[in-house]
């Protein structure tokens, strides 16, 4: 697949609390001097995407170069909310989603994911049975669905795939097992050593 076989927006859901962690995953920085946003930013730019989206969840901003950074409509939904404003105003029909605090993830299996979409169908990785929504390509056929979620209360991401799926806008795709670290995530200062 060259870089641009695939027209598609590039999100980053970068609107977390990080609580646990104690201060703003985002800026994070790893061996090489580049933050956790500055890396998911430019794992994205490989794909040549349309354009990317930064969800701050709030009002903060990074100011990253070549990125819209764009907070949630509706506050304290969690990542749903994010994945809302981003369906929202992206220009591309199709949208891959990569939460910032996955620094092991690899562009090649982001690239695999985007080779099984479909014109209008996403694609969501399903460890043990348990869908990982947070890298994933949704179409923004996606919105109705995320904004009834919005709507209930419910922000569960585990019920809106299956409800997507359902209706026949994702395709679950299993993570085989040398794929699993890709998606070790930094939740507190422990998981970044």
């Amino acid at each position: 697949m060259n870089k641009r076989e695939i027209a598609f927006t590039g999100v980053v859901l970068a609107g977390g609390r990080s609580t646990r962690m104690g201060r703003d995953k985002a800026l994070l920085t790893l061996e090489d001097g580049r933050t956790l946003l500055e890396r998911a930013v430019a794992v994205l730019r490989e794909f040549d995407a349309t354009e990317i989206l930064v969800s701050t969840g709030s009002d903060k901003t990074y100011g990253m170069p070549g990125t819209r950074e764009l907070a949630d409509v509706r506050a304290d939904c969690g990542p749903l909310g994010g994945l809302h404003a981003c369906l929202s105003v992206a220009k591309e029909q199709l949208c891959l989603v990569l939460a910032v605090d996955l620094p092991a993830m690899a562009p090649s299996y982001l690239r695999g994911l985007l080779s099984r979409t479909q014109a209008r169908r996403g694609v969501v990785p399903v460890i043990d049975g348990s869908a990982e929504p947070l890298v994933a390509v949704y179409s923004k056929e996606a919105l109705a669905e995320v904004q009834r979620a919005l709507e209930t209360g419910d922000y569960s991401l585990q019920k809106l795939i299956r409800r997507l799926e359902q209706a026949g806008l994702v395709d679950l795709v299993p993570v085989e097992p040398g794929e699993r670290p890709l998606f070790a995530n930094w939740n507190s200062p422990e998981d970044c050593r």
